[in-house]
């Protein structure tokens, strides 16, 4: 079952892709974004200047390749993913206020400081480490990273060379640089 952008507001001015989970369609459930790059629920969805909407870590991955738009080949702006224009704020810094004693998993960014993975990320860490596993391999920005559970290392499968710690925690803000890329500062 699909809605129309009416329906759920002028979030995505009618260019996202608007469906409805087929086992909530019958109980009036809300529209959720799809993300066209992914075919998943928009994740930490963001807005490009052309409009269309996708996952921060979808976009973040097609800009790296070449800096247009998936679906209209629109140019995406060199700087866009240092200030993304979010279309949720309100659930981004939600996670933020949380007093949950659930861990989140993080990566250490280039420069210090920690960045949380995003939500799906973190759960398919979180699944291989509870696992038992040694090491798992998950997709983020159409490039395949590799998780060492033994060194609590990241590296991308193509460049072993580049490695990342990370950590299991406890989900806070404090020293927290932001989610995926995406600066707390930058959600206002």
């Amino acid at each position: 079952m699909t809605s129309s952008a009416d329906d759920v507001g002028d979030v995505a001015d009618g260019l996202a892709t608007l469906t409805v989970d087929e086992e909530s369609a019958d109980d009036g459930s809300e529209a959720k974004l799809l993300c066209c790059v992914c075919q998943e629920e928009a994740e930490n969805a963001v807005k490009l200047p052309c409009s269309h909407i996708f996952c921060f870590l979808c976009v973040k991955g097609v800009a790296a390749r070449n800096r247009v738009c998936a679906l209209c080949r629109n140019p995406i702006p060199v700087d866009y993913l240092e200030n993304p224009s979010i279309v949720n704020c309100g659930a981004l810094c939600a996670k933020l206020s949380l007093n949950s004693r659930s861990y989140h998993w993080y990566y250490e960014g280039k420069s210090g400081g920690w960045w949380m993975y995003e939500d799906r990320t973190s759960d398919e860490i979180e699944k291989g480490f509870v696992t038992n596993a040694k090491s798992i391999k998950v997709r983020i920005s159409g490039f395949t990273y590799v998780v060492d559970y033994e060194k609590m290392l990241q590296s991308r499968e193509d460049h072993p060379d580049r490695q990342r710690k990370i950590k299991r925690d406890i989900l806070e803000s404090n020293g927290i640089k932001g989610i995926a890329g995406i600066y707390f500062d930058g959600m206002k």
